[in-house]
């Protein structure tokens, strides 16, 4: 599946210009047709780092010398952020932090 979307062509410098910059031609913007999970991913890619703002935050992370006590941490923190999301969403409380949210 591929998705019709406007593109900007890429800085003389950027990585494999030469390559990149060919369907452009003399044209700054250009309607490309782009595969939808790459369309998708440039579009949502900040939702990883996001999450990660909120997870770093608040993290119960604690040294251990047990191989699988960190991944039993990650996803603590990792379902403290997902209730705190789908609270936030479906509640629409804009205003709600997530230390307010931890604390209740």
């Amino acid at each position: 599946m591929f998705t019709t979307t406007n593109r900007k062509r890429p800085s003389p410098t950027s990585t494999n210009a030469a390559i990149a910059r060919a369907p452009f031609g003399d044209e700054v913007i250009k309607k490309l047709e782009v595969p939808t999970a790459i369309n998708d991913y440039n579009h949502y890619m900040g939702s990883v780092d996001i999450a990660n703002q909120y997870r770093a935050s608040y993290e119960i992370h604690r040294k251990t010398d047990r191989v699988w006590f960190p991944i039993f941490f990650f996803f603590i923190d990792a379902e403290i952020v997902n209730a705190y999301r789908i609270q936030y969403i479906s509640k629409k409380q804009q205003g709600l932090a997530v230390v307010i949210y931890l604390v209740n």
